[in-house]
């Protein structure tokens, strides 16, 4: 009779043992998947499969300008071409800037620039950036974007480059403004070591 019972309290020390452990691992696994609800919900986006049609819940924006943006591009292009520059549009951070392999923090980096943007990039013939251009509307004059832009600009501008602000534009500027204002903007950048043309 002792063994009988010593056997019985020998497996319910295991099994409260074995529902302990279950416990502690399923209260891991919880926290786990808290913690991981960015992988989660990537995990939940169902992936396209060879024959399988998803549907995918994007709409198509109506306009990749705002107005003055638009305005500032129509207006810009013929400057671009008689200065023979190139005009790209809103680029990422990411691909004007790069992090040299091996920097500590490389992804925190990384991060604070894969979804900043700048409107506009003036590049030469051979795809060098000579200009960095925002068009500044009224959601710059938050002390966030401020901040932003601040840190945006000294990125470039310890790259050499200044990033010409212009506000609001608009149908009150004309041709010849832009085009002095683009030239003196470019003169500056020439002015600076490793950048000349």
């Amino acid at each position: 009779m002792d063994n009988n019972l010593t056997m019985i309290i020998m497996l319910a020390l295991i099994i409260g043992g074995l529902a302990l452990l279950g416990k502690i691992a399923f209260k891991d696994d919880d926290k786990t998947k808290k913690n991981n609800k960015t992988e989660e919900q990537t995990e939940d986006v169902p992936e396209a499969t060879a024959g399988e049609k998803v549907t995918y819940p994007y709409k198509l924006t109506q306009r990749v300008f705002s107005p003055k943006e638009g305005y500032f591009y129509r207006d810009v292009r013929p400057i671009a071409d008689k200065l023979g520059l190139i005009v790209f549009t809103k680029m990422r951070l990411a691909d004007l800037l790069y992090i040299p392999k091996g920097t500590d923090n490389e992804k925190a980096w990384f991060n604070r620039i894969k979804a900043k943007h700048i409107d506009f990039i003036f590049v030469d013939s051979n795809y060098k950036i000579r200009l960095l251009v925002e068009i500044d509307d009224q959601t710059h004059n938050r002390s966030d974007r401020q901040a932003r832009d601040e840190e945006v600009d000294e990125m470039f501008r310890q790259q050499g480059l200044e990033i010409l602000h212009l506000r609001a534009w608009g149908r009150q500027y004309g041709a010849d403004d832009l085009e002095t204002i683009i030239t003196n903007a470019l003169n500056v950048q020439k002015t600076v070591p490793g950048n000349e043309y």
